[in-house]
């Protein structure tokens, strides 16, 4: 794991857009992501360095995938049309290359 953290720079990174599922209650948003360029395609394994950050109606996710020697840097940003309160933020990881988040909204 550390030869994997140190083997490439940032300029060797593929960036892929994951592929990811939106749904919506009265008080709550909900982001389905899976780790892969496509929804049935297997997702990766093991994420590291995964990052999340919230700014009012804005998320941007950032995760990196080393599969054997391809580098493969997921990155998504998505505006949420609303604000949301970044202290009330839920998230769960599977270890099938999911991220499930969970977002309450401001009214």
């Amino acid at each position: 794991s550390i030869f994997n953290s140190y083997k490439f720079l940032d300029t060797e990174y593929n960036i892929v857009y994951p592929c990811f599922e939106w749904a919506q209650s009265m008080d709550r948003i909900f982001i389905n992501i899976k780790f892969s360029h496509k929804w049935d395609a297997p997702g990766c394994m093991e994420v590291k360095n995964s990052e999340i950050l919230v700014h009012e109606n804005l998320v941007m996710i950032n995760t990196i995938c080393v599969i054997g020697d391809n580098p493969i840097k997921y990155v998504l940003n998505l505006d949420l049309y609303d604000h949301v309160d970044e202290s009330d933020i839920m998230n769960n990881t599977s270890t099938t290359g999911r991220l499930q988040l969970s977002f309450k909204k401001l009214r």
